[in-house]
């Protein structure tokens, strides 16, 4: 059985892009904000492989 901690994080990630992507559509936000949410959002994304990999190799 998996971990729930990998797919909680891939989903707050892949919320935090999507969401950021919808309120630059109707917000400006200044290049700051911008960058810090999608870097945010990438850096999520990229534990949550980690994680979900070291789960998936230790299972076997």
């Amino acid at each position: 059985m998996l971990n729930k901690t990998p797919i909680i994080l891939l989903v707050v990630g892949l919320v935090l892009l999507s969401l950021s992507q919808i309120l630059a559509r109707f917000y400006t936000p200044e290049n700051f904000v911008t960058g810090f949410a999608f870097g945010t959002g990438i850096g999520i994304l990229i534990v949550a492989l980690i994680t979900l990999s070291k789960a998936r190799s230790a299972e076997e």
